[in-house]
């Protein structure tokens, strides 16, 4: 009930504010589609100039006419109300009513706005980053009862020395943003040096971003005043009048080459999110940098390859308990794919079969009539449930396996298959095997980065093939819904190469739903090395199946020689 009032309270706000503003200011919470057309021709001439100086990830602040915006630039003290991001030499991103979108770049710098651009230090890599989060906004909504909060607050702090309100709460999850805030949280999550900046800043001044709990224009000056070598100045309006005519030169006037636009690859802002949210719940003056430096030596890289390993495991090899017969040829093949592109590799991901003894596709979980368990390879169906020719040992389960036995043959897929007891979690058969282990650790001593292990398989109560998500998802245990985190870590990979045991079920798996939550046009990223993969004995038709959908869907098939990065 507390949610709910909360939650209406902040809708009601605003839409007071929304209201208030169209009311004072109707022209100034939306930009007229005609307004660069009806410009003075000078200053058509001057916006044209402007956008020859500018790059991608440059960032533009403007004034906006209006009542609301001139009275809030006056009270708040801030030169500029808005500020955008330039995505490439045609475009920039508006964070504005009604929701984030793309706007013409030469009418942001159309002189009336008196635009100042400005250019964070960023690596081409860290740019790259930056352009491809930014665009991942479009189509968020604009926050305008935090807009109208912030300037209360800002007025507040001008004229007492400081807001008897509370701070401002940063939710970096939400799906409404005002520009200060989000270019903020995109810039500390995607910049090292801006990071840094911020830093410095916040321990010789006060920030908004810290006190009020919103980012305000001045912040940007206050950076850019403590660390100048981190933001420059690229372009500057000052009018004249000359013979009676307004001009409008451009300072500096250095032309800058022009900018091709980036490539865009799908990303979530998931990653760039945690940064900013670690940033600003945990940062003391007292340990400035020093939890920074092992957070950035953790983080999951962008670009490069990624090998993801399925279940490389004793028991899957000659001698362990559910033995694959050319498993170990597999393995030698894959050790032997890391130690050749280890210096390529930027993520090494490895996922572990983990079961309980007590498991519904292990024998000792079912019993029939006289009170003796399935053989290994038995196929439970729900008709044999129905009619007690298999039973759960625990009687108060029968409804439930009843449910679990038809939901998988609705999908599908398979009935259940009762396995010879494997991969038990502290037994010798849930090891990586040595081969491939060896591998893996020699990778680590030249990266320097640790391996993503993903346990799967550890609920008694589903099977779970896919390294993704389980077969059955249980409402009560979050491990066995879709693993979206590993599918954005995935995502940040230039390319994903996946190999391991077996094709016929968990690689067959693990692929079906990471192709599901894929881009379609980078499927020829995901990379099958199909010698480095083999079928559970008696599954081989299954294993060709997948590949033929996979060669469809447009993944990219190959060896483990052949493969070139």
């Amino acid at each position: 009930m507390v949610q709910k009032q909360h939650t209406a309270a902040c809708f009601s706000l605003g839409a007071l504010a929304l209201s208030v503003a169209q009311v004072l200011a109707p022209n100034s919470l939306q930009f007229n589609e005609h307004e660069f057309q009806r410009s003075p021709k000078e200053a058509q001439d001057a916006a044209h100039e402007a956008a020859k100086l500018v790059k991608p990830g440059d960032l533009i602040f403007i004034t906006t006419s209006g009542l609301v915006y001139s009275v809030g630039r006056y009270l708040t003290g801030n030169a500029y109300d808005h500020v955008v991001v330039v995505l490439d030499e045609h475009m920039v991103l508006h964070v504005g009513t009604p929701s984030v979108r793309l706007m013409p770049l030469e009418r942001l710098l159309l002189p009336q706005r008196q635009p100042v651009v400005l250019r964070v230090l960023m690596s081409e890599t860290e740019l790259q980053l930056f352009l491809r989060c930014a665009r991942q906004l479009i189509g968020c909504k604009y926050d305008v009862a935090r807009a109208y909060q912030l300037m209360l607050r800002l007025t507040l702090k001008r004229l007492a020395g400081s807001s008897p309100l509370p701070r401002l709460p940063l939710d970096v999850k939400s799906n409404a943003w005002i520009c200060s805030d989000s270019i903020v949280v995109l810039l500390t999550g995607c910049c090292t040096a801006f990071q840094k900046a911020l830093i410095k800043a916040r321990q010789e001044t006060e920030l908004d971003i810290f006190t009020v709990g919103s980012a305000s224009m001045t912040d940007f000056q206050r950076i850019r005043r403590i660390q100048p070598d981190i933001i420059s100045r690229v372009v500057q309006f000052t009018q004249s009048v000359q013979n009676g005519t307004i001009k409008w030169p451009l300072l500096p006037s250095e032309i800058f080459p022009k900018k091709d636009l980036l490539p865009f690859k799908n990303f979530e802002l998931q990653n760039c999110f945690f940064k900013m949210t670690t940033f600003v719940s945990s940062h003391k003056l007292s340990m400035a940098g020093k939890a920074q430096a092992a957070e950035a030596a953790g983080a999951i890289p962008t670009g490069g390859l990624c090998l993801l390993v399925i279940d490389q495991q004793v028991d899957f090899h000659p001698g362990g308990s559910l033995a694959i017969p050319t498993a170990s040829e597999d393995a030698a093949r894959i050790a032997a794919f890391i130690q050749k592109h280890s210096r390529k590799l930027k993520q090494l991901v490895l996922t572990l079969d983990s079961h309980q003894r007590y498991h519904i596709a292990h024998g000792i979980f079912w019993e029939n009539s006289k009170g003796d368990s399935p053989e290994p390879f038995t196929c439970i169906t729900t008709k044999d449930v129905a009619t007690g020719v298999w039973r759960p040992r625990d009687p108060s389960l029968k409804d439930y396996v009843l449910a679990y036995t038809s939901a998988l043959e609705a999908s599908g897929k398979f009935t259940l298959c009762i396995w010879p007891e494997h991969c038990l979690i502290g037994s010798p058969g849930h090891n990586i095997v040595p081969i491939v282990h060896a591998a893996v650790a020699e990778w680590t001593k030249i990266s320097l980065k640790p391996v993503q292990y993903v346990m799967k398989g550890h609920n008694s109560f589903t099977e779970h093939y896919s390294a993704l998500r389980a077969e059955f998802e249980l409402p009560y245990d979050s491990t066995t819904r879709l693993n979206q985190s590993l599918v954005e870590s995935l995502k940040l990979a230039d390319k994903v190469v996946v190999c391991g045991e077996a094709i016929s079920h968990c690689v067959n798996y693990t692929l079906r739903d990471l192709v599901a939550a894929w881009p379609k046009d980078r499927r020829q990223d995901l990379v099958i090395l199909t010698d480095c993969a083999s079928p559970v004995p008696g599954f081989k038709k299954a294993g060709e199946e997948f590949l033929r959908d996979m060669a469809e869907a447009g993944l990219t098939l190959t060896t483990s020689l052949q493969f070139s990065a």
